[in-house]
């Protein structure tokens, strides 16, 4: 079974290798949208420093967001603002004058693990985050989650031709993703904790069916259980 590490399959190149490549004028995107406005435009959930392409982040991207700050293994919820920078995008500009390329920064802060907004009940302030035993592995491994809440576990278990993702505490499980195909899909438990403050268990999860594929999904509780409340999804060239 194939490994589940997209970092050897999704299209992100860091900032500096790709600005390496050659001198670049860059385009500094005007600040767009409110944190908390009704109507936004663009993903709800974003993974900063990644390179995207300009129809996965639109201009009215950038603004205030909440961002997860992890600093010495203490995490908190801090509202920041976003830019979004335009740059040449080799697998998709012609000519070396296009820009079709997107990066999502924050400015003057460093240790930001995911950006979020328009989703209810989150707040500033410090965050209780978990242990992980691992990140990523197999379809079918498990990562262990040890947090203040208890103990917990995410597995991956074949379905069919595809494969579903499960959080387990004590004898209670819950499903998070199913396909009912994959492509050398994979799926990885980035972050856990407490976000929205309710002392139940928050994730953020890559789960994808297809190789070129990687879709964050960020997972809120509740007395009901976890629910999927934001995703952003990203393409390969």
């Amino acid at each position: 079974m194939p490994s589940g590490d997209m970092s050897v399959r999704r299209r992100s190149v860091s900032t500096s290798r790709r600005w390496g490549l050659a001198p670049l004028t860059l385009l500094l995107l005007g600040v767009g949208t409110d944190l908390w406005a009704q109507d936004l435009i663009g993903p709800r959930l974003l993974l900063p420093g990644d390179e995207y392409t300009r129809d996965e982040i639109p201009a009215a991207a950038a603004g205030r967001w909440l961002a997860l700050i992890d600093t010495d293994g203490s995490s908190r919820l801090a509202d920041v603002i976003v830019r979004v920078v335009a740059v040449h995008d080799a697998c998709i500009d012609s000519t070396p004058d296009e820009r079709s390329g997107r990066i999502v920064t924050v400015p003057g802060t460093t240790g930001v693990l995911f950006l979020v907004r328009g989703v209810p009940g989150l707040t500033v302030g410090p965050v209780p985050t978990a242990t992980l035993s691992q990140t990523v592995g197999q379809l079918t491994d498990t990562v262990g989650i040890n947090w203040t809440g208890g103990r917990s576990r995410v597995l991956g278990e074949s379905v069919g031709d595809g494969f579903r993702v499960l959080l387990t505490t004590g004898a209670k499980a819950e499903e998070l993703y199913r396909t009912e195909w994959t492509d050398d899909g994979s799926w990885a438990l980035r972050w856990a904790g407490d976000v929205n403050g309710d002392g139940r268990l928050d994730l953020l999860l890559d789960a994808t069916h297809k190789y070129s594929v990687a879709t964050q999904r960020l997972f809120l509780s509740s007395a009901a259980g976890l629910t999927e409340v934001a995703s952003f999804t990203q393409t390969s060239c």
